[in-house]
């Protein structure tokens, strides 16, 4: 996938002229109550492409990633689920669906994740690193109308340097955004480039993360997250995780979606979120 110049990245999600809708049925999200912050204050997901556990997990090619586990939880059995569609993927963490999605630029008519947060009082905020390419296939904001067509969102879908210093000097701010995606570029998260590289690459970002304002002083979950191979190499970290657990149970994107929902009290979006697995054996 080559990269978008950079005169044209911030604004490329919400100028998908050329993409085709995708409507989706009437879903009724269900998120009545207050906000009781159950499991964490903040959530960090960096995306990444294209690796099976065994590729990662264990492997020497991933010394970084693999001095974590013993303060982390690994999830053997993390089913991606839509192999050769990282679209689906991504689609499917961010709404519970995957709406027929598949590689390619689309316009997908659904509530989100966000739809969750916002009437919770909880912010966000994604990163595009540099721009990982001309199609929006890892860069969920671009792939739903109801937030590239809603102006306030999508100001809180923004580019980032390399290297995101931009998502660094958030987490070292007073108010960083309770949920933060981050989607690298392919030369960074696996896909165009090695499992050493990117672990490299994760070691410099992953350790500003972890030693930030906000990661020292909030309950906060990182997970690095890989989308379509099967079992892929998720990990979670943070202060809220239990170190060292590696599940025997089995989960798939959905539960990442559920973990969310239920660790913020957020309620449903209604489709395969509803019945998912919440993966809440990784909190302490």
């Amino acid at each position: 996938m080559r990269r978008a110049s950079t005169g044209t990245l911030i604004l490329l999600f919400l100028t998908v002229i050329t993409s085709y809708a995708v409507a989706a049925p009437t879903v009724v999200i269900s998120n009545s109550g207050t906000i009781n912050r159950l499991y964490f204050d903040n959530v960090v997901i960096i995306a990444m492409e294209n690796q099976l556990y065994s590729g990662v997990i264990g492997s020497s090619a991933a010394p970084y990633i693999n001095s974590l586990l013993p303060q982390s939880a690994a999830i053997p059995k993390d089913h991606g689920g839509f192999p050769g569609s990282s679209e689906s993927d991504y689609v499917a963490l961010w709404s519970g669906d995957t709406y027929g999605s598949s590689n390619g630029v689309r316009n997908i008519n659904a509530p989100t994740i966000i739809d969750l947060l916002e009437p919770k009082g909880l912010t966000w905020r994604a990163y595009w690193e540099s721009g990982t390419g001309q199609r929006l296939d890892h860069w969920p904001p671009g792939l739903f109308t109801t937030i590239t067509g809603n102006p306030a969102r999508a100001a809180r879908a923004v580019s980032a340097s390399p290297n995101a210093p931009e998502l660094v000097a958030e987490l070292n701010s007073p108010n960083a955004s309770n949920f933060i995606w981050f989607t690298p570029t392919d030369l960074h998260n696996m896909h165009d480039n090695s499992v050493s590289s990117g672990d490299t690459y994760l070691q410099g970002l992953v350790g500003q993360i972890l030693i930030s304002t906000t990661f020292k002083t909030k309950r906060c979950l990182l997970m690095l997250w890989w989308d379509e191979y099967d079992p892929a190499p998720d990990l979670f970290t943070g202060s809220t995780v239990k170190g060292g657990l590696v599940s025997v149970n089995s989960y798939d994107h959905y539960s990442v979606l559920k973990l969310l929902e239920v660790g913020w009290n957020l309620g449903n979006l209604g489709k395969n979120d509803l019945t998912a697995q919440p993966m809440t054996e990784i909190i302490r």
